[in-house]
């Protein structure tokens, strides 16, 4: 059987990631779900499997962090994320990408992660993208006949 596609589209703080957060998926499950503080200057990552958080990315400067538009970013986290991901694929049921954006579409962040669980056979997988963005992530992964189901937010 073939792995089932979601995606969550909405604006930036359109509830994308409250509404990966209240998924009732079935277990066992991966992936990761990002949060950020009230001014939206700093964002963690956290594994859905260890309940581990890490810095992901801020507007402050960070040592050793890659500069992509008005952020600081981590690759190192963004490598830990995608090994989190890829060694608790096998064998859940669902796996959960917060967000698929311009960072994948540029070839890295989640890229890796995200095309090996389009790889993987009977798993739900559940990837939240900016409405603005939905036509190029699609484009990019060429996921056109591969979506299940849009939510709009």
């Amino acid at each position: 059987m073939s792995n089932r596609l979601t995606l969550i589209v909405s604006p930036i703080g359109g509830g994308k990631t409250r509404h990966l957060s209240n998924l009732n998926l079935p277990s066992p499950h991966c992936g990761v779900v990002t949060s950020s503080n009230i001014e939206k200057t700093i964002y963690h990552i956290k594994d859905l499997v260890s309940g581990e958080e890490r810095l992901l990315l801020s507007e402050a400067y960070l040592p050793n962090a890659r500069r992509f538009g008005r952020f600081f970013v981590l690759e190192e986290t963004f490598d830990w994320a995608n090994e989190r991901i890829i060694s608790n694929l096998e064998g859940s049921k669902a796996v959960v990408f917060d967000e698929i954006g311009r960072i994948e579409i540029e070839g890295w962040g989640l890229k890796s992660s995200f095309l090996k669980a389009l790889r993987t056979p009977d798993i739900e997988i559940h990837a939240a993208v900016r409405d603005t963005l939905l036509k190029q992530v699609v484009e990019a992964f060429a996921l056109e006949e591969r979506i299940s189901r849009i939510i709009r937010l």
